[in-house]
């Protein structure tokens, strides 16, 4: 009996030891996977720099320089059709010829005392066309001009008579900084250099005059307005194209220029970030997505990159949660850390469906205290044009590869996460109709079209009202 006594706490002793043993293994084993998981976070994230300023300073130099080409590297661009550019520059000239022409209150004509006048002028049609022969970004501009004018006549009483004449000029059409926001970029006609054109402005007729007083008031008020347009007259802002507000701290932009192709005498703009070169694209990819008729005259292009970068930037820092709970809730000391692999296009087969993005990405689960893992999966985010607004959500989440144990991360609900709904929504602003205002005038988008191909995405639509505010 004592011995039996004896033995047992030897026994006892024995399986503790074994047990001991066991928890010291698995915890020797728990230690070690986590450090290895924490070496491959920390070397992933190593890979994915935050900005790259350097890069940022360099192009925007270079723009100074080059302009914008066709191998430009471009984070965000805008285009705007022929048809648009003449409607804007057709505003642009009637607003300015009749803040101008307005002043006009009296004409020297030889021979005779002043004749008191009151010009009502106006621009019938505009037409450009690309004079690439003068500058790459020169236009000729051809308007008629319409309108009517009261002249005192002596001897002849008040007569209000019809202008007919045209207003034929060469100008250049540039992309120059925001005047409100120093980041986004606003499409000029130059019209300073109007006084070193011969005859900018013709007066072809004066109508129920006698033939006298027109000829002799035509010369005298087409020499006045010519005195007039050319006086000092600045550049004219036609458009301004704002460029997407992400709330990422840090993140600058900057204007790299704006080209015209003499083909399809489109204008195109190009911006620039300080995110890595990674997230643009050559000019030349956003081409056949910008192609534009009358009725998608204004298109608006990222590569989706750009969101990728953003979403990394966000994480770094902290412009958007980077931690979340083993249940998807955003916490500052959560276990559960993002990385993300990429992202691409997803062709659908149904093409009124719009697009979709799949932005590849990795879950590491790094407790202080406890069981290491890590999932991979891709989330999907649909974009669709249709009755002419932007859709923009969080498709799915999915999950495609994991280590053991991952099985209880995936049950959390990662579509509705902080992360993902960023996403979706840096998406959204990035090909927001939005980033286009025309100086003056109120506009609504309309027509709304979605293109896709590899390289980057568009959202092309047309312009309605446009009435002067």
């Amino acid at each position: 009996m004592s011995a039996h006594r004896q033995t047992l706490p030897i026994i006892t002793r024995g399986i503790c030891l074994a047990v001991g043993l066991v928890v010291l293994l698995a915890s020797a084993g728990c230690s070690e996977r986590c450090r290895d998981l924490d070496r491959q976070y920390q070397a992933a994230t190593s890979k994915q720099p935050t900005f790259d300023n350097d890069a940022y300073s360099e192009a925007t130099r270079g723009a100074a320089r080059d302009g914008l080409r066709s191998d430009t590297d471009v984070h965000f661009a805008g285009s705007l059709s022929l048809e648009v550019l003449n409607r804007l520059v057709g505003r642009a000239l009637k607003t300015t010829i009749a803040a101008k022409l307005k002043a006009v209150e009296s004409l020297d004509v030889a021979g005779v005392q002043p004749v008191d006048i009151e010009a009502d002028p106006g621009v019938a049609s505009v037409e450009l066309s690309a004079a690439s022969d003068v500058c790459g970004h020169c236009f000729r501009v051809d308007a008629a001009l319409e309108g009517d004018v009261g002249v005192d006549v002596p001897m002849l009483g008040t007569r209000k008579t019809r202008l007919d004449g045209s207003l034929k000029f060469v100008a250049p059409i540039d992309l120059r900084p925001s005047e409100k926001d120093a980041s986004g970029g606003r499409v000029t006609l130059g019209l300073s250099n109007l006084a070193e054109q011969s005859r900018p402005i013709v007066i072809e007729q004066l109508e129920g005059l006698p033939g006298r007083w027109s000829d002799v008031l035509s010369g005298a008020l087409q020499n006045v307005l010519v005195q007039k347009l050319t006086d000092a007259i600045p550049d004219v802002t036609l458009a301004n194209f704002e460029t997407p507000e992400l709330g990422i701290e840090g993140l600058k932009w900057a204007p790299l220029g704006l080209r015209v192709d003499a083909t399809t005498q489109r204008v195109t703009v190009g911006f620039r970030s300080n995110l890595p070169a990674s997230a643009g694209r050559p000019l030349s990819s956003f081409d056949d997505l910008i192609e534009l008729d009358d009725s998608t005259g204004v298109a608006v292009a990222l590569a989706p990159e750009l969101i990728l970068s953003a979403v990394r930037a966000g994480f770094r820092t902290g412009s958007i949660p980077d931690r979340y709970t083993s249940d998807g809730e955003a916490a500052a000391n959560g276990p559960v850390r993002f990385t993300l692999d990429g992202i691409d296009v997803i062709e659908r087969s149904d093409r009124d469906a719009g697009i979709a993005l799949g932005i590849g990405f990795r879950a590491w689960h790094l407790p202080s205290f406890g069981h290491c893992m890590w999932f991979g999966g891709r989330g999907v985010i649909g974009v669709s044009a249709r009755d002419g607004e932007l859709t923009v959500g969080v498709e799915r989440v999915s999950m495609e590869t994991g280590s053991a144990g991952s099985i209880l991360l995936q049950q959390a609900d990662w579509k509705a996460s902080e992360w993902m709904q960023s996403s979706s929504s840096l998406v959204g602003t990035s090909l927001s109709s939005e980033s286009l205002s025309l100086p003056g005038f109120d506009w609504k988008a309309s027509g709304l079209s979605l293109t896709s191909n590899d390289r980057a995405v568009a959202v092309g639509f047309g312009i309605d009202g446009a009435d002067p505010r």
